[in-house]
């Protein structure tokens, strides 16, 4: 039966390739790459953590296997994406994701302000999905010296004025100096070998309310 929820219609408007790209795709490995960053960045720690765009969870998945302490919520357009996120599991059978969040990531975002100890996103930052700027507004999300780390894709770094944007972040005093990893989004075998991501790590700033 054709889902008539609005919030759907406007996904598969909006991003038609996501679920080909970021959840279907087997030889996409941007998110395998992120987790093991991710994994060797917070090992040991209990994080209250927000994977934004989660779509139907392969970050979520990976991570519930390689760093099982952080409590992650999850944050997608897509209700349908969501169910599937939905169904992830740990080894030891409980779920990967302790809430999930159905939201427009293109709009100003009110959940959890100030509340995460760390933001991750591995398939939003991409042609035609979000850019920068989005990217600097979810900092809010985050809690002062809580971490972001996000893959984005190279191309879309290099021809959407990303280190710029991120640039003036950093001299606004919203965001510490960022660190880039490159790494392959596709496995060997696939036709987009080759494409890039990178992956970017910051904090954000306390403010004076902070301190």
């Amino acid at each position: 039966m054709k889902d008539e929820n609005p919030r759907e219609l406007h996904f598969t408007q909006w991003a038609p390739e996501t679920d080909e790209l970021f959840d279907v795709d087997p030889e996409n490995v941007l998110s395998l790459r992120l987790a093991e960053i991710i994994a060797q960045e917070t090992t040991g720690q209990t994080l209250e953590t927000v994977d934004i765009g989660c779509g139907s969870g392969a970050l979520g998945r990976l991570l519930g296997e390689m760093s099982p302490l952080l409590q992650i919520d999850g944050v997608d357009i897509s209700t349908s994406l969501l169910a599937l996120a939905e169904k992830a599991l740990r080894g030891d059978g409980k779920p990967c994701y302790r809430e999930l969040l159905e939201a427009d990531l293109r709009k100003p975002v009110y959940f959890g302000a100030n509340h995460y100890e760390l933001l991750l996103g591995s398939g939003l930052f991409v042609p035609g999905l979000l850019g920068a700027s989005d990217l600097v507004a979810m900092v809010q999300s985050v809690r002062a010296r809580g971490r972001v780390i996000v893959g984005i894709d190279k191309s879309h770094f290099d021809n959407a004025a990303f280190k710029i944007v991120i640039q003036e972040a950093v001299w606004a005093e919203t965001i510490t100096e960022p660190t880039y990893t490159e790494v392959e989004m596709f496995e060997t075998t696939s036709d987009r070998y080759g494409e890039k991501a990178l992956i970017a790590q910051f904090s954000k700033v306390p403010t004076l309310n902070d301190l």
